[in-house]
């Protein structure tokens, strides 16, 4: 070639001259005297150095033409010998010296010989390497487990490689070599899908762990051109083996991705287990991929590692096709969950009887934040981490929707006529809450007094631990600490989440990825790049704290890390919300299940008779004698009351321990925030009942407005009554409150004073109080002012 290139270069310059050329020995002495005709002689020396290689060029071409006369001969002599090793240099030479004939006019004639002479070589180099492949091949030497055979005649494989690489046609060598190399292995993967097996799993790893031994088996395998330097031998080595894992999983992948879908199809029916397995699945293909990428690294064959951007441009086809199978279901990921999480909540509207409201109450103690953890363990292994905004978000609306059926389920509790559902709820909630190992107790030096005892008490107990009169309370109260724990899980949950996203974002603020090296991860990290997957991603949640990878960490500048936690807590806001209020309506269930226990038997007693009934100092004895009237004792609605509320903290004290109790004292009705001052010393049972008496008196005064007369021996059994309940009030360090006290002295004073006090009492001051007495005053008969 380097003869044809001075040929050319030569080809202009003129070859005749009218004076002959000097002799040489002229030429020197012409040289030596160092005359002035030097320049010529150095003209005429280039121009005879320029024949002379024109005459070279010229035999060569002369005996390539022969050559080519004689090449259709030789070449079959060459395919009877099988000498493929002669025949691949033999065509070399005349691809070579067919440049030599461009633009001449048997340059089209001999270029169609060469493409029939190559066309008829790699037929036949095929059928070698088929026959050599498919005898040492045999169901004899193959490994059933494996698919893999024990071993080939690799000097005659080696051979015929070389050929391929003289002839340019390596590729066609590596796709004969693994179209033969992994038959039994597709075969063996077709028989596997198609049959009645339904362990998907065990079949994908069983496929995977044989295409790990077949490549470690051609690695293992001495070079396929010992012939040549060792990176060429590498390179080729390295060409080879992803060549058939190319083909491989070209071949396997259309039916993986069927099997998949088939998955994604039965999600109505299967649900969890189907999502399930479609990440089992995506977790064995990735670690697969990564698995085979290190390998490959280590024996120095990965293409990869050219580029460290690892971009997916530079990824081998084979690592696409795995990974791209799995491509639609990360990108609809969120679907996948908010239908998972649909199919496990309940139809309020059928949360109308004890079974149904017991079922739902055991499955917020059993399934449903273990539901939301699991969502975000497989949103770390389907998405590796990139979409935990993603899962967050629709985690969030879960529970939102599960607070919104607590509230109606509690509504419904509330309704007296309810009351053996919430009994049965309750004994639901507590046998759930023993399951879960929740006990509600917040005082770990009472762990052995869970908030389950009245339903699963023993001899030891007490008579209080006993009295099925107080069963609707104590099913309150763990319905009450079933909702609360719902609201404490869900701190966990989140701080759960938070430490998931803080392992996933740690190189995400990072302009580089060279710290990834999880194939999978970066391959997924470039489809959000490029727009086919959106996550809403980290990149997109921080892209207002700068572009800096490390921000300093202070409160004026806050990091990205502290943002993606602030928008982490935002995001889970309205689900925190939800869960505040369906444990607030929960506190108010066991409230008014108190109240209503109290109060019972004050609903008629505006319409007693003794209210209009006339005094007289006098009662009538035996035989007609007339004895005198003592001091009147309270009715039986009061000593009811005061009887409820005297047992009252004997209960209280039972769940005092509790979180459920404890929680949001402040929402109690009644209790101030003056009530609430020393936080460190503050009486659980002490505030429940301060709550209780608050909401009694408000109850009575109402009944007391409703009385139409009072009498004056109904005005001084009503202010019997009202000490009465005073004095209980001060037996539990309780203190009445001032409208009480007010009303005992218009009950107690005469109508002068009354009337006098009326006129006197500023309406500025305490409308309240103004308005009970002018309510009393117009009960006795009094005339009242009309009302400005």
């Amino acid at each position: 070639m380097v003869e044809l290139n001075r040929v050319q270069e030569q080809s202009d310059l003129p070859l005749t001259r009218s004076d002959p050329p000097q002799s040489p020995v002229a030429l020197a002495s012409s040289m030596n005297q160092k005359s002035p005709s030097i320049d010529a002689a150095f003209s005429q020396l280039s121009l005879m150095d320029s024949i002379l290689v024109r005459m070279e060029a010229t035999r060569t071409c002369l005996k390539e033409a022969e050559n080519w006369n004689t090449l259709s001969a030789e070449m079959d002599a060459i395919f009877i010998s099988k000498d493929f090793a002669k025949a691949a240099r033999r065509f070399a030479e005349a691809k070579r010296s067919l440049f030599l004939l461009v633009g001449s006019a048997s340059y089209d004639e001999r270029h169609r010989l060469l493409t029939s002479l190559h066309t008829q070589l790699l037929d036949t180099l095929k059928g070698q390497l088929e026959s050599i492949l498919l005898q040492t091949r045999s169901p004899a030497d193959t490994d059933k487990d494996s698919g893999s055979t024990r071993d080939i005649d690799f000097d005659a494989v080696q051979r015929l490689a070389a050929v391929y690489l003289q002839l340019d046609a390596f590729s066609e060598f590596c796709r004969l070599y693994a179209q033969t190399c992994c038959g039994p292995l597709l075969l063996q993967w077709t028989n596997a899908c198609t049959s009645a097996s339904k362990d998907k799993l065990k079949i994908l790893q069983h496929f995977f762990d044989q295409a790990v031994a077949v490549v470690l088996q051609e690695l293992d395998r001495a070079p396929l051109n010992p012939n040549v330097v060792a990176e060429e031998s590498t390179e080729s080595t390295a060409h080879l083996v992803h060549a058939l894992l190319d083909f491989l999983f070209s071949n396997m992948t259309p039916r993986l991705a069927a099997w998949i879908r088939g998955i994604y199809d039965s999600f109505e029916s299967q649900s969890e287990l189907a999502l399930h397995t479609i990440v089992q699945l995506y977790t064995i293909s990735s670690c697969f991929v990564q698995e085979m990428h290190t390998r490959l690294s280590t024996f120095q064959l990965q293409p990869d590692q050219q580029d460290s951007s690892l971009s997916v441009k530079a990824f081998s086809a084979w690592k696409t096709l795995v990974l791209e199978c799995f491509i639609p279901y990360q990108q609809e990921y969120n679907v996948l969950e908010r239908r998972n999480f649909m199919q496990h909540l309940p139809d309020s509207s059928q949360l109308n009887d004890a079974s149904s409201i017991s079922e739902f109450l055991s499955e917020c103690n059993l399934r449903v934040f273990v539901t939301c953890e699991a969502a975000v363990v497989r949103c770390e292994k389907l998405t590796l981490g990139l979409g935990l905004f993603v899962v967050a978000e629709e985690i969030d609306k879960y529970v939102v929707a599960i607070a919104n059926v607590a509230i109606h389920t509690l509504q419904f509790l509330q309704t007296p006529s309810n009351t053996h559902a919430l009994i049965v709820a309750g004994q639901a909630a507590t046998a759930s809450s023993l399951a879960s190992g929740n006990t509600g107790n917040s005082n770990t030096g009472q762990d052995n007094v869970p908030y389950t005892s009245g339903f699963a008490s023993d001899a030891t107990d007490g008579v209080y631990g006993q009295d099925e009169e107080w069963a609707d309370f104590r099913a309150a109260v763990a319905v009450h600490n079933t909702v609360v724990s719902l609201t404490v899980r869900h701190q966990m949950l989140t701080a759960f989440i938070w430490t998931a996203m803080d392992r996933s974002a740690s190189t995400c603020f990072s302009t580089t990825d060279t710290n990834d090296t999880f194939i999978a991860r970066v391959y997924l990290k470039e489809m959000i790049q490029q727009g086919r997957i959106d996550y809403n991603t980290l990149h997109k949640r921080v892209s207002d704290s700068g572009n800096h990878p490390e921000p300093e960490m202070n409160n004026e500048n806050p990091s990205s890390i502290q943002m993606l936690e602030q928008t982490l807590s935002s995001q889970m806001q309205a689900s925190k919300t939800a869960l505040t209020s369906a444990a607030i309506a929960s506190q108010k269930l066991v409230f008014q299940c108190l109240l209503q226990r109290m109060t019972r038997e004050m609903d008629g007693m505006f319409a007693l008779s003794c209210w209009t009934s006339q005094y007289t100092n006098t009662v009538a004895g035996s035989f007609d004698t007339q004895l005198p009237e003592f001091s009147l004792l309270p009715l039986a609605y009061m000593t009811n009351i005061g009887e409820q509320l005297l047992a009252l903290p004997l209960h209280l004290d039972t769940f005092a321990g509790e979180q459920s109790l404890q929680y949001s004292l402040a929402t109690l009705p009644g209790v101030e925030c003056i009530d609430l001052e020393d936080q460190e010393s503050i009486d659980v049972t002490h505030v429940w009942i301060l709550s209780m008496s608050r909401a009694i008196e408000s109850r009575l005064m109402d009944q007391v407005k409703r009385i139409p007369t009072l009498s004056s021996r109904g005005c001084r059994q009503l202010a019997t009554d009202i000490n009465y309940l005073s004095n209980v009030f001060s037996a539990m360090e309780i203190e009445p409150h001032m409208t009480l006290q007010v009303m005992i002295q218009c009950l107690e004073c005469n109508e002068q004073d009354l009337e006098k006090r009326m006129t006197e009492q500023d309406t500025a001051e305490n409308s309240d109080i103004h308005q009970m007495i002018v309510q009393i005053a117009s009960q006795r008969g009094l005339s009242v002012p009309a009302s400005k």
